[in-house]
C-alpha cells in the first residue's frame, strides 16, 4: 500500500512539474520525438531497400530456374545413409506436411511427395516363355500432391491394392509413363514383375499395367524433377506403398522428398527475418527424425544476404545521421540542464530537508519517461515518413517522383532503435539532475552570489568556430565547381569526402547555434509574458 502511495505521488509530482514548465517540457517532446522519428526511419528504410531488393533477386532466380524461389526441397537420399522402412519416414513425412510449413507463416501454393524404391528389376512373366525376361532396371514409389500436373493418356488410374502380396493373388496394379512404354513397347493390361533382392532373398512384386501417363506441361514449376526423370518410376497409390508393399519389402524407401511451394509475393519486412530462423528450425527438427534428411534448396541463401545487407546499410546510414541525432540529443540534454535550472532552488531545500537523492531522481525519470511515451507512441510513424522519403531519393541529393515503392513497415527491430534513442535522451537528461541533486540549500546560496552566466562571446564561440571551416570549405568547392560537379554525376560521397563532411559539419554548426539560441529566445518570450513595464507600451501598440 506504501509503495502505490508513493508511486501515485511521484507521479502526481512529476505531472504538476511538467505543467508548470509547459514551454520546456514541450520543446523536450520535440527533441524526443525527432530522435526516435530519426532512430526508426534508418532501420525501416534499409530493411525496405534490401527487401525489394530481395525480391527482385529471386524473381530474376525464378525466371532462370523456373521454379519458385521461395520453394523448399526436401530429400532423403538411400544411396548415401542407406534405405529405410516407411515406419521411420512417416514421422518426417507428418510434421513438414502439417505444423513443420505451418510455421514458416507464408501460404502454401503446392506440396508434392515422392518417395520410390532403390531400383527393381522388370522381368517379363514366366507365361511370356521369353529367353531373357529382363526388360529394365526401374523404381516402384508414388507421387502425391500432382494430380493437376498429370493427365492419363490411356487407360484408367491404378486402384488402391489391399491384399497382401503374395505369388498367386491378383497383382498390384500400376500407372508408367508414356515414354517409358513407348521404349519398351508396353501397352494398358501388360502385366510384368518386379524383382530385387531384400534381405539376402529374392523378392517379386507381381504388377499389371492399369494406364499410361504423361505431363500436362513438362515447364510447370510444381515439377520438384523434368519429367523426364521419372521416366523409370513405376507409380502405384500411396496406400498400396504404404501398405501391402511396405509390409512385403524392407528397407523399401530408397528415396523420399518434399516439394513445398510457398508465395512470397507479399513478404514484408517483418516477416522476412524471423523467416530465416524458421527455415533453419523446420530444417534442424526434420533431419532430428529421419538422419540424413536435407534441406537442399530454399530461399536461405537470399535471406541470409538480405540480412546481411540491410544490417550494412543500417550502419552506414546511422554512421551518416550520426552528427544529426546527437544533435537532437544535445538538445535534449540542454532543455533538460534548463529545467534542472528552474527547480534547483527546489531540489536544494528538499534535500535540506532530508529527501534523498533517489527520490529527486526518481520524479525526473518519471517525467522523461512520460515524455518518452508520447514520443514513442508518434516517433515511429513519422519515422516512417522519413523512410518513404528516403525512399524516393535516386541518388545522393537528388529526389524523384517515378521511384519504384518500397515494401516499408515497422517491426520490432527497428522500434528497438526507437527505445534505444529515448533510453540515450533519458540518460542524457538525467546528468544535470545528477549534478544538482548533490548540492544543498548552502551551496545554492553560495552559488547565487557568483557570476553564473559567462559572456555572449564565450557561450557562442564553439559554434561561430565549427561555422568558419565549414564556410570556407563550401566558399572553396563552389569555387572549384566542386559542388556543380558533384550534383552533374549524382554527387558521390565516398569519390569526395568532403561532399558529405562540408555540409555535415555546417548542419550540425548551425543546428548547435540554433540549440542554443531556442532557450534565449523561450525566456525572452517568458518575460514579454510577464508584461514588465518597460515592454508595456510596444504591448499596448
Amino acid at each position: 500500500m506504501n509503495l502505490l502511495w508513493t508511486t501515485l505521488s511521484v507521479l502526481t509530482t512529476a505531472l504538476k512539474r511538467l505543467r508548470a514548465n509547459f514551454g520546456l517540457a514541450l520543446c523536450a517532446i520535440v527533441a524526443l520525438l525527432a530522435a526516435v522519428a530519426l532512430a526508426v526511419s534508418v532501420p525501416t528504410y534499409a530493411e525496405g531497400a534490401s527487401l525489394r531488393l530481395l525480391k527482385s533477386t529471386l524473381a530474376k532466380q525464378e525466371q532462370q530456374t523456373n521454379r519458385s524461389a521461395f520453394a523448399l526441397l526436401f530429400r532423403y537420399l538411400g544411396s548415401s545413409k542407406g534405405s529405410l522402412e516407411w515406419d521411420r519416414v512417416a514421422p518426417a513425412d507428418a510434421f513438414i506436411s502439417g505444423p513443420g510449413l505451418a510455421r514458416l507463416d507464408l501460404p502454401l501454393q503446392g506440396l508434392a511427395r515422392h518417395v520410390r524404391t532403390d531400383p527393381l528389376r522388370m522381368l517379363l512373366p514366366p507365361s511370356s516363355g521369353a529367353a531373357n525376361p529382363f526388360l529394365k532396371n526401374v523404381t516402384l514409389g508414388f507421387i502425391s500432391g500432382m494430380d493437376q500436373q498429370i493427365k492419363i493418356v490411356d487407360g484408367a488410374a491404378p486402384r488402391k491394392y489391399s491384399a497382401a502380396i503374395k505369388p498367386g493373388v491378383a497383382p498390384v496394379e500400376v500407372l508408367i509413363m508414356r515414354d517409358l512404354a513407348d521404349e519398351i513397347g508396353i501397352n494398358t493390361g501388360d502385366q510384368f514383375s518386379l524383382v530385387g533382392t531384400i534381405g539376402g532373398k529374392v523378392a517379386a512384386i507381381p504388377i499389371k499395367v492399369s494406364g499410361l501417363w504423361a505431363p500436362v506441361s513438362a515447364a510447370d514449376p510444381a515439377w520438384f524433377y523434368p519429367p523426364s526423370a521419372l521416366k523409370d518410376v513405376v507409380l502405384v497409390p500411396e496406400a498400396t506403398f504404404t501398405g501391402p508393399v511396405a509390409a512385403y519389402l524392407k528397407n523399401e524407401v530408397g528415396l523420399a522428398l518434399w516439394f513445398a511451394r510457398l508465395n512470397g509475393a507479399n513478404l514484408s519486412a517483418a516477416q522476412a527475418a524471423p523467416l530465416l530462423a524458421r527455415i533453419d528450425g523446420l530444417s534442424a527438427q526434420a533431419a532430428g527424425l529421419v538422419a540424413g534428411l536435407k534441406l537442399e534448396q530454399s530461399p536461405r541463401d537470399a535471406l541470409l544476404r538480405y540480412r546481411q545487407e540491410a544490417q550494412a546499410l543500417t550502419l552506414q546510414l546511422f554512421v551518416f545521421s550520426a552528427p544529426i541525432l546527437a544533435l537532437v540529443l544535445y538538445f535534449a540534454g540542454l532543455v533538460a540542464a534548463l529545467l534542472v535550472n528552474r527547480q534547483r532552488g527546489e531540489i536544494a531545500l528538499l534535500k535540506t530537508r532530508g529527501v534523498r537523492d533517489v527520490q529527486i531522481l526518481g520524479v525526473y525519470i518519471v517525467e522523461w519517461l512520460l515524455m518518452g511515451a508520447l514520443a514513442l507512441a508518434a516517433g515511429p510513424w513519422l519515422g516512417l515518413l522519413f523512410a518513404r522519403f528516403m525512399g524516393s531519393t535516386r541518388s545522393f541529393l537528388q529526389l524523384t517522383a517515378d521511384a519504384p515503392e518500397l515494401p516499408l513497415a515497422l517491426t520490432w527491430e527497428s522500434l528497438r532503435f526507437g527505445v534505444a534513442a529515448v533510453a540515450l535522451a533519458l540518460l542524457a537528461a538525467l546528468l544535470p539532475a545528477f549534478v544538482a541533486a548533490r548540492r544543498t540549500l548552502v551551496d545554492e546560496q553560495q552559488q547565487a552570489a557568483r557570476t553564473l552566466r559567462a559572456p555572449f562571446w564565450q557561450r557562442f564561440f564553439l559554434d561561430i568556430m565549427l561555422l568558419v571551416p565549414a564556410i570556407y570549405g563550401i566558399y572553396q568547392l563552389r569555387r572549384s565547381g566542386g559542388l556543380q560537379l558533384g550534383a552533374a554525376r549524382g554527387a558521390d560521397p565516398f569519390n569526395n569526402p568532403l561532399l558529405l563532411l562540408l555540409p555535415m559539419l555546417f548542419c550540425f554548426a548551425l543546428g548547435l547555434l540554433a540549440v542554443r539560441l531556442i532557450p534565449l529566445l523561450l525566456e525572452l518570450l517568458a518575460r514579454l509574458a510577464r508584461r514588465p513595464s518597460w515592454v508595456a507600451p510596444l504591448v499596448a501598440l
